[in-house]
């Protein structure tokens, strides 16, 4: 149950992936009637000094080792209903059907096929889990006798309208099967992960309508179990049911990987082409030609000098040629290095370039830039909301920590014929590894002695310790042409020796 719900933590929510890791999932759209939709996103990371984070320490390539940002599509929403209907030609089913209807399906149409059956598995996905979430919240021991009959209703009309939509897609399985072509494989793959999805999302209603215990869902759940057990049965015939009196079998390890391989092929559909580009690699010749051009320059101003005051073949004039050269040297690599440093203020670390598959045409882009900041030059907001819910007499404390500073700016572009396209938005993890900050951390726990009240003995117990990671993330949001929004969220990380131990928001 608490991966279920975990699913459902998104837009701007910090939440811990395992023991090293946390993430935060966003989604970022193109407003209409605008050709460049800008979404920014700011992290501020307040770091104890303790854990001996710098610019020493840790430099911005650790940073961006440390930090993955995936990029996809937002699955397309559609409710059952919109899947099972004959005249909406945004459904994969729809369009499925209609090759078969007019008789053209060819291996011209392979790729299309595929991205259609891996397009529909996604949806389907994402439409069970909205549907057995709505219900979940709805279920409550002190309904009314005439509300829990309403939500009767609704899961057998849930499960009614599953079941038509798996007959339908059996039915054009069965369809394509006729043709004998490769893509037909792809039928199977979908199906096998379609049932391992509506195994798990029925048995989690199953488990919540059951903690009720009551006798009004009789029924739902008897209908659910012949559901569940009907789908269990398909597995069985394919050899994909787990041995469960047997958890380290081989046939089960062969099932947990085949399952994760069959989620990788459906969510293909939704994975656009991604190139992520160093700005820095792109203006290091640039900064480096134009050094030492410069340089050269005075060289031979110098140069020429010298030999108009000194014989060309005398020692002096070879003494100061080389003084000269020794200092044009140092003057480019000194040019070399301030020119550097000023120009990636104004520019991006990298640029990242979204693409949907097959096509030149740029979807948005990603810039991502990394800095250290000190204290003076963090924004008053954000040192406001650093200081809220923090001890009232240590708030003016000029605390021991360094601030590293990330930003990222999403560009979302219009595109043609939009308004009647499935994939669009794009859903954006970041996820970030602490694995660096644990490296001076001290042991999770100290001894602590203290005097006991009634023995006036001395007791050695072990208390935790931890260390506070404070986090504020400033989303900026585009809501017209002309006009954005800006919100701040604050997190604190509690983190020790051996990973992450929670993460709590700070209202």
């Amino acid at each position: 149950m608490e991966r279920f719900w975990k699913e459902f933590d998104k837009g701007g929510i910090l939440r811990i992936r395992d023991q090293l890791q946390f993430e935060i999932q966003s989604n970022f759209y193109h407003l209409p009637n605008i050709g460049e939709t800008i979404q920014t996103q700011e992290f501020y990371f307040f770091i104890p000094n303790s854990l001996q984070i710098n610019p020493e320490t840790y430099s911005k390539e650790q940073f961006y080792q440390d930090q993955t940002n995936l990029i996809r599509f937002k699955t397309p929403e559609f409710t059952l209903n919109e899947l099972l209907s004959p005249s909406n030609s945004r459904s994969p089913l729809h369009r499925l059907g209609a090759w078969i209807k007019d008789n053209k399906v060819d291996l011209s149409l392979h790729d299309k096929i595929q991205d259609e059956l891996q397009l529909f598995g996604s949806i389907l996905k994402s439409s069970i889990r909205q549907r057995v979430k709505g219900i979940i919240l709805q279920l409550d021991p002190r309904l009314f006798p005439q509300k829990n009959q309403a939500l009767r209703e609704e899961i057998f009309s849930f499960v009614n309208e599953l079941q038509k939509i798996l007959e339908t897609y059996t039915h054009l399985q069965n369809e394509y099967k006729k043709f004998n072509a490769p893509y037909y494989t792809y039928f199977y793959y979908v199906e096998e992960f379609i049932s391992n999805e509506v195994n798990y999302y029925l048995t989690i209603l199953l488990e919540r309508i059951r903690a009720l215990k009551g006798e009004d869902f009789f029924e739902v759940d008897k209908m659910l179990c012949t559901f569940i057990l009907q789908e269990k049965q398909q597995r069985y015939a394919r050899n994909q049911e787990p041995e469960l009196n047997n958890p380290d079998s081989l046939k089960n390890e062969f099932i947990s990987h085949q399952n994760n391989l069959l989620k990788k092929f459906v969510t293909t559909a939704l994975l656009p082409d991604v190139m992520r580009i160093s700005s820095d690699s792109k203006i290091k010749n640039w900064i480096g030609s134009f050094s030492a051009a410069i340089a050269m320059f005075f060289y031979l101003v110098l140069f020429i000098w010298g030999g108009s005051i000194f014989v060309i073949n005398s020692f002096p004039f070879v003494v100061v040629t080389v003084v000269f050269y020794v200092l044009k040297d140092r003057l480019k690599e000194g040019l070399k290095s301030i020119s550097h440093r000023q120009t990636l203020k104004w520019i991006s670390d990298y640029i990242t370039q979204i693409r949907f598959r097959n096509e030149r045409e740029v979807l948005g882009n990603i810039r991502e830039s990394f800095t250290y900041v000190t204290p003076n030059k963090i924004p008053s907001e954000i040192v406001q909301v650093r200081n809220q819910e923090f001890h009232s007499t240590l708030e003016s404390f000029k605390r021991p920590e360094n601030v590293f500073y990330y930003k990222k700016m999403v560009s979302v572009y219009h595109k043609e014929g939009e308004e009647h396209a499935r994939r669009h938005e794009l859903h954006n993890v970041f996820r970030f590894n602490i694995h660096t900050f644990l490296q001076k951390a001290a042991n999770p726990y100290f001894k602590y002695t203290s005097l006991d009240p009634e023995t006036h003995q001395l007791v050695i117990s072990l208390l935790p310790k931890v260390y506070h990671i404070n986090i504020i993330l400033k989303n900026t949001f585009q809501i017209s042409k002309n006009r954005s929004k800006t919100n701040l969220k604050k997190f604190r990380l509690i983190i020790d020796k051996t990973g992450i131990k929670r993460i709590e928001e700070i209202k």
